[in-house]
């Protein structure tokens, strides 16, 4: 299974590494998830400012070749989607 984690500007740190590290485990017991980070730019600054780069920025991503999308919120993150 191949899951697009979706990080958006001003996403919150905490709620991100939950999905990556519950992915992540579930992987490491046979499970066979596979975890993309994406976002609308290489380079993502979360809640409180600290910048993160993901594997992809969205144009470059095909929805079909996932199962799964897990958006991670944050205070402003609705808002920043469309930005």
């Amino acid at each position: 299974m191949k899951i697009l984690l979706l990080a958006p500007r001003g996403f919150e740190i905490f709620e991100f590494s939950a999905l990556f590290d519950v992915f992540g485990w579930a992987n490491n017991m046979g499970y066979g998830i596979k975890v993309v980070t994406c976002g609308l730019k290489k380079q993502v600054a979360s809640a409180f400012g600290a910048v993160f780069t993901v594997d992809f920025i969205m144009d470059g991503i095909n929805l079909e070749d996932y199962e799964a999308l897990a958006i991670t919120g944050g205070l402003v993150v609705p808002y920043n989607l469309y930005l």
